[in-house]
């Protein structure tokens, strides 16, 4: 089992874009805990596995299902041993139309030997331009 938070994180992201990529809300939902919180991209949250798990079978249903979902943590930083916040960028390519770019804030909890989703927040990148100074990092050009 990895003990780095971002291994941790890595893990359970890769399992989270596998199980949307199938399109497949019940092995999805079984990355959360029960008592699991969700704020969506279009601002509901969804309350527990019982509201997430048919909140994914609608957006299957609802929509194209992604060729592919990539989840990728930026910063995880594990805050006790039972827990760890992890920030990360995510894109899904829909089958027709561009691919779409999400930011996620996610806290994973160390559960009956697994880490599971407690709380996932989701949101799209701003439009607006980044001032000067904000996530600026000296060691990255790009920032």
């Amino acid at each position: 089992m990895p003990t780095d938070a971002n291994d941790i994180a890595a893990g359970v992201e890769a399992a989270y874009a596998q199980a949307y990529s199938d399109a497949d809300p019940g092995q999805l939902g079984e990355l959360f805990t029960p008592d699991a919180t969700v704020q969506t991209e279009w601002g509901p949250v969804l309350d527990g596995r019982a509201e997430i798990e048919p909140g994914l079978i609608a957006l299957f249903g609802a929509s194209q299902v992604p060729d592919a979902l990539i989840n990728v943590p930026v910063l995880s930083r594990q805050i006790s041993p039972d827990v760890i916040v992890s920030h990360g960028t995510a894109s899904r390519n829909a089958p027709e139309g561009p691919t779409e770019h999400f930011l996620y804030t996610r806290v994973y909890v160390h559960r009956d030997g697994h880490w599971l989703i407690a709380a996932n927040h989701i949101a799209r990148p701003s439009e607006h331009p980044k001032p000067d100074g904000v996530g600026a990092n000296p060691d990255d050009p790009d920032a």
